[in-house]
Order: structure tokens, then C-alpha cells, then sequence
């Protein structure tokens, strides 16, 4: 047992043991009890108290106390008269009077000191501190309305939560007052809210209030000061370190809450338990018991009731500020606290019930997780699959946009070589790069045809029909090359034969073929074909066969059997007729001359044992045979088959012709690409034409002898006036070298060649297309395509027929400006700028019947016009004015739509997009521009340019792009119509761009630049695909609405057109 035994004080309220040297030898919890205890007790009982007044007379220094007011835990306040300035004032004096202790006198004098420094209208002012007869006093202005918690229980039907608000307003805006000041009140309720005469209220009783920068003795770390059911969270949980304005914040929110509801924010049953309230519960929401509270003045009250400082107002000002907003009906700064928040804090408040709540939704979380995690696997794999096949889509769309834009780059290059082609006469090379992209090639040349896009636009149908040469008619039936052409006397048929042996009659009276004859067994080239006089049979021969046909049905009248030998064979026109067969072992040695009865099968004439030649010619009359072996011309007479005369070429010669007289032979020479005229009587040499860069293989005359047609190996068939020794006309179409060339009776010639065709040319020498003369500029194309409106330049606008162009009408007028189709009604709108007084003229002309033009005056107009355009739609019309006005014209009606006052200076061009949707109006000097809606007439762009720019501009057919060019640059700049932005560039002019085009199908922009010259360029790429020269400046530049032409007029007053066929023809 140990020596002795140490007892230990115990508590004398739980009887708990505690140290010897405990606090009042209270245990922990006993001792918190006792300091909350003091709350409790009624300041009236808690120690020495002064005694109220005897009577009237007692004094006070120089107050003289008149009645009792209210007393507190720290002083008592009386009504006194200050009989020096005799006023009433409110007296405080300490309770405790003379038995008041150090720390009571400081404090008494620290509230009195804070009061005396604020000189606010919503503060209580200190008139005086002082000490009479061992008391401390110090005296302030007297409130005769009470305090705001007796307003509250007096208004409390009458006064609503505006009232409360405006009121708070001023209190908090007092309250800020002393904290810019430094002072912190801490004591912030009803109570200390006075209210004067006027109800002006004013704050009170700074008894627990410090300085906010000082670390007061006052007020030990721990002590809880305060009213409990107005305190801050942290000012009730003795965190007095922590105390700042945001207190003062949160007992302005509780005052608040007080006013609306008519209670505070927490109300218990005795102190403590206010405060853990405080502490621990979140406020209820003012509404819920005073439904005139709206949410707005609710969330305001609430955020200065937040458990943390940092969520209130940052300050007093801030929160009155708040609260003229919701005065003022504008919304407020302080929000509501999201769901989240809100759950929070009610799991703060329900500990037990939130951990269930927790725990069955994890367990829940769990269970779905568990059932999810297969199903997610699933999708991982299907989601893995799917971003596969979208990678293998991608890059399929990223191969196909790629080999699209290979083909659209191959195309530019193929048109512009098929241009180039066309342009040096190689029919054969332009048709092979164009025919590629025919629907029928691309099929070979592409897997997936149908789903490649058909580039096909204006430059390719232009350059297409082209291609198709300049002949009146081509037939395609051979499958080899024409060797052998021949046409009857009687202008009926054109007899063609190939290097296959095969021969085809063609019918030109009714534009046909015959079916096809073998001229012999096994093939073979066509070695000569010829008609009787009567034009009823075909001698042809092939091989070694020589066959007599029935024209018309192809019926063999006479065969002279397969003789082991080269033949070649022709009518001869005498009377009676005869049939002259050349004939040997091999093309190169013809050795027999022979002369049959034309209807039998005997010879009457043959010479045998010289060498013939393989070149031969016969007279139109049937006279004169002429022959070839290499350079030495022979003459020789068909009746009898004597040879008359002989001479030699200096040139080697690969075919001979007639002329019709006889007295002429045309020799073609083989590789000077010349053909040399002969006088047959004398032998003399008396013309040589250079006709071609190639071989020259075949010429013939015309049925008058005056011209000469001559087949080139260079693609071209030209003719010659022999009387002028110059070339007439220069025939392009053949895709290959042109073999054969022969006249009919008629003068139509046709031509054989290297491309398996036959093509029919008219005779004579066609004039040049010409381009349209006594154009002003303005023109329209109609719909289709088959009418073109145009203004003249002697005022008026004539009518003209497409394709034939042809003249159909013509309506005379003032000058025009702007042409256009209108869409809606069988009408073409003329629009007129007149003189300086008259108005602009918008003008109707009837299309059909014999109707006169109605002309409309557009009267109204802000100032003299300077530019008028026809929107395409035909719905309104457009006219700039020197005073820069955009106005906006109703066609039917001539009124005005509105006007916008655009610039500053003359409006100078305007142009409309084909889809009448957006207008661009531009100014000189200054140089400026504006693009325009049309239906709202709206303004979208106003830009002002650096320099003086000459521009052009042209809308993409939907409007939302244009192209935009001029002086000083040299590109073309696309940009997107509402916002300006660029798009792209087109470079390539070496000069200014002056005009620009866009093919309705958007695919294709046309320009012309200020060297004169035609640009086509292709969109999708940007590149330049063809261009040609242009002998002026033009003027306008438009397609066609359906694209099949593209019209130039220029300042020369001429209009040149180009077509290109719809691809459907």
C-alpha cells in the first residue's frame, strides 16, 4: 500500500474529481456552463446597481436626470436635460457607478471614444464623455422613436419588405461609415437600431465595439460576446481573432431576417443553445414565413447569414448596395446557392441521415458499376469497331476528296491543252483530252463512275463542239481510214472506202448511210472507187477484185473475178461508157492498161509491157488518163491507149487531179507539203502552193475550176482561189491527217482521213463569224438561252434570235443602262438614266404580240442618278446617286422602297447577284464600298479603301461570295459577302483584271484583263484553264441563265458570243 493517499477536490456541481488549481474549482464542462450562465442572469441582478432617480431635481453635473430609459450589462441610459445649452440629451451611465472597476471604466470609455469618432446620419452622435461625482457618463443624442424591434412589433401588418429594405439601406451604410473608420460594433440587433422624430433610424450602443487593427485586453481570446440570436457563427464559437467586418455583415443579414419574418434567424430556449445553433444549423429561408418575401431579397438576406465570412458581402456597402438594387427592380449580385451546396450543408446539419443516404447510394453506385462494367466492355469494343470504320471512312472521303481534286487539276490541264490544241489546228489531240471526261470514258477509266462529280462546264461543252470540226455533216460508219472518195454526177452520193477494204455509200439528198459492201474478200486498201455518168453504179476496186454495183441497192452488176492482180478502176464518161482497169502484179508495178464495154466483160483496148505508175487521174470528160511512177507524169489517151505526152515533176508526186476543163493537173508532192499546178498543153509549171506544215496527200477542183481543194496531213482541208493564188478557207475537224478531198456537182466537198470519217463542207469560202455590231454595252440573254436582248448605240434595244442571230425586233427608246429578262413575266426591262432634271426610267417591253413599251418614271429620288441595275429577279431596281444614296425601286409600281444613306460621295458602280439577294455599291473618291442586303435593305459592309482602285466586281451565282478585282493588283480576290473574309486568290493577268463572269453552275470565272485578254479559271482549284485574245475592252460580261453562252460587249460598240451547247444536245 502506498504511504499515503492524495484526495482529490471534486466539482461541486457533478461532483467530478478536478486538479487543486482548477478555475473557480469548477470541472471543464461546468466551467463552460458558467461562462454562458452570465448570459443568462438578468443584468438587473447581476451586481450593484445605481438606483433611478429621487426625483426631478437630481443632478448629474450639469444634466439633470429627467427619467430612465433602459439599462444593459454594462451601463444604464437616462433622459437628462443639459442645462447648459438646454437640450435633451441621452445620459449612459456605467451600472456599477462608483464601485465600477478598472476594466468596466475601460470599456465604458472605449464605446464612448469609438461612438465620438463617427460622424455618420445613421450613427448616434456623442455630444460629450465625462466623470461627475465618481461616475462615469458620456452623453448622446436623444432618439424619440425607440429602436427598430419596437417599429417591428408596432408596423408589423403595415410595413412591408421594401420598407425593411429601405431601411436596412441606411443602417448598413452607417455601419460601413465606422468600418472605414476602423471600427468593429459586434453587438449589431433591433435593440441598437434607434430611430429618431422623423424615423430616420441611426446605430447605437458601440459597447462591444474595437478597433479592428488592435488586439484589445478587453476581449480575451475564448469570450463570447454578443447578442446570441444575432452573432456571427464565428463570434458564438469564441473565435474572437477571427471577428471582422463580415460579423458586422452577418448581424445586418440577421436584423434583416428579423424584419421580414418578425423573428430572428435562430431562437432557442436559452443562450447556449442559440448559439450552437448559430454554430451549427443553417437559417430557414425567410420566405417560408413571410410569403411577401420575393427570392431575390431572400437570397440577399441569406448571404449575409453564410456559416463561412467569405461567402457574405465583402462589405456593409456592398450589401446596401445589393439591396437598391432589388429596390430598383434590377437583379442582384448575390445568387442562390446551387443543389450541391445545399446538400451539403443539410448533410452538415443531418450527420446521420446523410451517412445512411450515403451508404445506399454507394452501395446502389456499387451494384450499377458491377452491372455496368460488362455493358461498358461491350461498348468499349463496339466503340473501338466504330472508330475503326469511322478512320476507314475518313481516310476513304480523304482518298476520294483527294482523287477529285487530282481529276479537277487534271482537267484544267486537259482543257487547256485541248485549247491549245484547237488553237494550232490538232483536232485529233483536243478530242482525246475532252472526250476523257465524257461520262461513257470516265466509265473505263474509273471504277467508281457514278459517283465521280461530271466536271463538265462551259469551257468544256465550248471547246467540245468545237472539236467537232467546222464541217456541215460528218458520217463515223468506217472502222479504218478513208483511202478512196468519190461523189456522183448527180450530186446523190458520196462513195468512201477504208483500208479494210469495206465501202460505204452515203445518201446526201437524205442524210443516210447504205450498208456496207466489201469491196473485197480479204481486205485490203480501197485503191479507187468511180461513178457511171448516170450515177447508178459503183465500180470499185480492192485487192485484186473489181466490182460493178447497183448504187441504190448494192446489187454486184458486174464482177471481174479475183485475178491474182493489184487493179484499179473508173468509168469513163464517153459514149458510149467505158471501164478502164489498171491492173499488175503489186501496187507498185501496174502494167496493163485495159478498156472494157462497160456492159460486157471483153477488152476492146489493152496495152501491156510498160510500167504505169501507181498514181492516176482521169479527165472529167473521160479523155485523158493521167499517170504517176514517182516523179515522170504520163498523159495518156483513153480511147486508145496511147501515151500523148510525158514530163517530169521535180518533186516526188502522191496524187494528181483534174481541172474540170482539162487543162489543168494539180500534183500533190510528197514532202515540200506543196502542190503544183500544170498546164497540160504547154507542160509547164505554172503555180506551186505551200499549203501546209505536214504532207500534202490529195487536192480537187471545184466544179468552176476557180478553187482548189486540198487535203493536208496537218488535220486541215483548205481551200485556194487559183485566180488570186490566196487561201480562201481553212476547214478544221479531222482528228487525224486528211487523206482524199472531192467536189460534188453542187460544190459541197467532202473529205476522208486518217479518223475513219467523212465530212461534208460547203464549197465555198465561208465569211468569219462576225461579232454583232451597234452595241451600246447593257445586254440580257433570255431564260433559255435563245434570245438576246441588246442596247444600241443610237438608243433602243433590238431583239435577236439564238442561235441564227438574227434580228426579230427592235424597239426604239432614250439610251439604255440595264437589260434584263424578267423571270416572272413575258416582259424585258429596260432601265434608263435621263437627264440632269429628269427622274430615272424603268421601261416594260412586251416580249409577244405587238404591245408598245410602258415607261415608269421612278420620281422621288434624293438626287441625280448615277447608276441604275435591274435586280435578276425583276422585283426591284437599284439606283445610286450623286449625293451617295442606295435607293431600293418596286418595278411594278415605280415606288420607293426605301433609301440608304450609304456614303458621302457619287455612288459610281452597282452590281446585283444572280439570286437578287445581295447588292455592292462602290464610290470613287474617296474610294468606298458597301454590300447590301436587297429583301431588308440593310447595309452589312462599309470599307474605305487606301488608294484610288479601278473595280470589278461579280457575285457567285448564290450571292454569299464575289469575286472582286482592279487597279493596282493584278489578282482576283474571293471573299465572303457578309463578312469580308477572303477566300481565296486567282493570279495570272498581267495587267488589271477589268470584267469578271461566274458560269451559273459556279464551277467556272471568266475574266478579262486590261491586255485584252479572256481568262477561264476553274474554282475548285484555282487554276487557269484557257483564254484567248480580244480585240477591245469590254464592256459587259455575262453567261447566259442556262450557261450555254458567254456574251462580250466592248467599246467598240461590237458583241461577240461563244456557245457551248447543253450537254444534253
Amino acid at each position: 500500500m502506498p504511504d499515503h493517499v492524495t484526495i482529490l477536490p471534486k466539482c461541486p456541481r457533478c461532483a467530478r474529481p478536478v486538479p487543486a488549481n482548477a478555475a473557480k474549482g469548477l470541472c471543464p464542462a461546468c466551467l463552460v456552463h458558467s461562462l454562458f450562465e452570465v448570459l443568462e442572469e438578468d443584468p438587473l441582478e447581476a451586481g450593484p446597481q445605481i438606483p433611478a432617480p429621487a426625483g426631478p431635481a437630481e443632478r448629474l453635473g450639469e444634466y439633470e436626470l429627467l427619467e430612465e430609459l433602459g439599462r444593459g450589462g454594462m451601463g444604464i441610459v437616462f433622459r437628462a436635460r443639459d442645462a447648459r445649452l438646454n437640450r435633451v440629451v441621452a445620459l449612459k451611465l456605467l451600472l456599477t457607478g462608483k464601485l465600477a472597476s478598472e476594466t468596466e471604466i475601460k470599456r465604458f470609455l472605449t464605446e464612448a471614444e469609438a461612438a465620438a469618432q463617427l460622424e455618420h446620419p445613421n450613427i448616434v452622435p456623442i455630444y460629450e464623455v465625462g466623470q461627475a461625482d465618481g461616475r462615469h457618463f458620456f452623453a448622446m443624442k436623444f432618439m424619440e422613436g425607440g429602436h427598430l424591434g419596437e417599429l417591428r412589433g408596432r408596423a408589423a401588418g403595415e410595413s412591408g419588405p421594401r420598407f425593411w429594405a429601405e431601411t436596412l439601406v441606411k443602417v448598413a451604410r452607417g455601419v460601413h461609415h465606422a468600418h472605414q473608420r476602423g471600427i468593429l460594433h459586434r453587438d449589431l440587433k433591433p435593440g441598437n437600431i434607434l430611430l429618431d422624430a422623423a424615423g430616420e433610424p441611426a446605430v447605437s450602443d458601440f459597447g462591444l465595439a474595437r478597433r479592428l487593427k488592435t488586439d484589445s485586453e478587453l476581449t480575451q481570446t475564448g469570450a463570447v460576446i454578443g447578442s446570441p440570436s444575432y452573432m456571427a457563427p464565428e463570434q458564438a464559437a469564441g473565435r474572437s481573432r477571427e471577428v471582422t467586418t463580415a460579423a458586422d455583415v452577418y448581424c445586418l443579414g440577421a436584423v434583416l431576417f428579423h424584419l421580414l419574418t418578425g423573428k430572428p434567424p435562430f431562437l432557442e430556449d436559452t443562450p447556449i443553445a442559440t448559439m450552437r445553433a448559430v454554430v451549427e444549423r443553417e437559417p430557414p429561408r425567410p420566405a417560408t414565413l413571410n410569403s411577401a418575401v420575393d427570392r431575390d431579397l431572400e437570397t440577399i438576406c441569406l448571404k449575409c447569414l453564410e456559416k463561412q465570412p467569405a461567402h457574405r458581402y465583402a462589405s456593409a456597402a456592398a450589401f446596401a448596395e445589393d439591396l437598391e438594387r432589388w429596390l430598383r427592380g434590377e437583379p442582384v449580385l448575390a445568387r442562390r446557392a446551387g443543389w450541391t451546396e445545399r446538400a451539403w450543408k443539410s448533410a452538415k446539419r443531418h450527420p446521420a441521415i446523410a451517412a445512411l443516404l450515403a451508404f445506399v447510394v454507394v452501395a446502389a453506385a456499387g451494384f450499377v458499376l458491377l452491372l455496368a462494367a460488362h455493358s461498358a466492355n461491350l461498348r468499349h469494343e463496339r466503340n473501338l469497331a466504330q472508330l475503326e470504320r469511322n478512320n476507314a471512312l475518313r481516310q476513304e472521303q480523304r482518298a476520294k476528296a483527294e482523287a477529285l481534286l487530282t481529276r479537277q487539276s487534271l482537267y484544267a490541264v486537259d482543257i487547256f491543252n485541248a485549247h491549245s490544241a484547237l488553237e494550232t489546228g490538232d483536232y485529233d489531240l483536243a478530242w482525246r483530252a475532252l472526250s476523257s471526261y465524257q461520262p461513257a470514258a470516265e466509265t473505263v477509266l474509273l471504277a467508281e463512275a457514278q459517283a465521280a462529280p461530271d466536271l463538265r462546264g462551259f469551257e468544256w461543252r465550248h471547246l467540245w463542239e468545237r472539236a467537232q470540226g467546222e464541217q456541215a455533216l460528218v458520217w463515223t460508219g468506217h472502222a479504218q481510214e478513208i483511202v478512196a472518195l468519190e461523189t456522183s454526177r448527180d450530186g446523190r452520193w458520196v462513195a468512201s472506202g477504208d483500208s479494210d477494204g469495206s465501202v460505204r455509200l452515203w445518201d446526201l439528198t437524205a442524210r443516210r448511210d447504205q450498208p456496207v459492201w466489201q469491196a473485197a474478200p480479204d481486205g485490203g486498201d480501197v485503191l479507187s472507187l468511180s461513178f457511171s455518168a448516170d450515177s447508178q453504179r459503183l465500180v470499185s476496186s480492192a485487192g485484186y477484185a473489181v466490182r460493178v454495183r447497183d448504187a441504190a441497192s448494192g446489187k454486184v452488176l458486174l464482177d471481174l473475178g479475183a485475178t491474182g492482180r493489184i487493179a484499179h478502176a473508173f468509168f469513163c464518161h464517153t459514149a458510149p461508157e467505158r471501164l478502164i482497169v489498171l491492173s499488175g502484179p503489186s501496187g507498185d508495178r501496174l502494167e496493163r492498161f485495159e478498156v472494157f464495154d462497160s456492159p460486157q466483160t471483153n477488152a476492146i483496148v489493152s496495152v501491156k509491157g510498160e510500167h504505169l505508175g501507181n498514181v492516176f487521174a482521169l479527165s472529167l470528160d473521160g479523155q485523158w488518163l493521167a499517170q504517176c511512177d514517182h516523179r515522170d507524169i504520163h498523159l495518156r489517151d483513153t480511147a486508145t491507149g496511147a501515151e500523148r505526152s510525158r514530163w517530169r515533176s521535180p518533186n516526188y508526186v502522191i496524187a494528181l487531179a483534174f481541172s474540170p476543163d482539162g487543162q489543168q493537173l494539180a500534183a500533190s508532192e510528197l514532202r515540200q507539203g506543196t502542190v503544183a499546178l500544170w498546164d497540160i498543153a504547154a507542160r509547164q509549171l505554172t503555180a506551186r502552193f505551200a499549203v501546209s506544215s505536214g504532207l500534202v496527200s490529195g487536192a480537187a477542183f471545184s466544179p468552176g475550176g476557180q478553187t482548189l481543194a486540198i487535203a493536208g496531213f496537218d488535220q486541215t482541208v483548205r481551200l485556194w482561189d487559183l485566180g488570186q493564188r490566196r487561201e480562201l478557207q481553212r476547214w478544221r475537224g479531222h482528228r487525224g491527217g486528211v487523206r482524199v478531198v472531192t467536189f460534188s456537182r453542187d460544190g459541197d466537198l467532202a473529205s476522208g482521213g486518217v479518223d475513219a470519217t467523212v465530212r461534208i463542207w460547203p464549197g465555198a469560202a465561208l465569211p468569219q463569224k462576225a461579232p454583232l455590231t451597234n452595241a451600246a454595252g447593257p445586254f440580257a440573254f433570255g431564260q433559255d438561252g435563245r434570245q438576246l436582248a441588246i442596247a444600241d448605240l443610237d438608243g433602243g434595244v433590238t431583239l435577236w434570235d439564238l442561235p441564227a442571230c438574227r434580228p426579230s425586233r427592235r424597239w426604239g427608246m432614250l439610251p439604255v443602262n440595264s437589260l434584263l429578262y424578267s423571270p416572272q413575266t413575258n416582259l424585258l426591262l429596260a432601265a434608263s438614266i435621263q437627264d440632269t432634271n429628269q427622274p430615272p426610267l424603268l421601261t416594260r417591253l412586251p416580249l409577244a404580240g405587238e404591245g408598245e413599251p410602258v415607261s415608269l418614271p421612278l420620281r422621288g429620288a434624293p438626287a441625280q442618278a448615277t447608276d441604275i441595275q435591274i435586280a435578276p429577279n425583276g422585283q426591284v431596281c437599284i439606283t445610286g446617286h450623286s449625293n451617295g444614296a442606295v435607293v431600293f425601286w418596286d418595278t411594278g409600281s415605280g415606288t420607293s422602297l426605301g433609301a440608304v444613306n450609304a456614303f458621302t460621295n457619287a455612288v459610281d458602280q452597282i452590281f446585283v447577284s444572280p439570286n437578287s439577294e445581295y447588292l455592292f455599291a462602290k464610290t470613287w473618291s474617296p474610294m468606298r464600298f458597301a454590300t447590301f442586303h436587297v429583301p431588308t435593305r440593310q447595309m452589312l459592309t462599309n470599307v474605305l479603301l487606301a488608294k484610288r482602285y479601278t473595280v470589278t466586281v461579280a457575285f457567285w451565282p448564290d450571292g454569299h461570295k464575289f469575286a472582286i478585282a482592279g487597279d493596282p493588283s493584278r489578282d482576283i480576290k474571293i471573299l465572303d459577302t457578309a463578312t469580308l473574309k477572303l477566300l481565296g486568290t486567282l493570279l495570272g493577268h498581267p495587267d488589271r483584271v477589268r470584267c469578271l463572269a461566274f458560269s451559273p453552275d459556279a464551277r467556272t470565272l471568266v475574266s478579262e484583263g486590261r491586255e485584252r485578254s479572256f481568262r477561264f479559271w476553274q474554282l475548285a482549284t484555282g487554276r487557269q484553264m484557257l483564254g484567248w485574245p480580244q480585240p477591245e475592252w469590254t464592256r459587259q460580261l455575262a453567261f447566259s441563265p442556262d450557261g450555254s453562252w458567254l456574251g462580250a460587249s466592248d467599246y467598240a460598240g461590237s458583241l461577240r458570243l461563244w456557245h457551248a451547247p447543253p450537254l444534253a444536245k
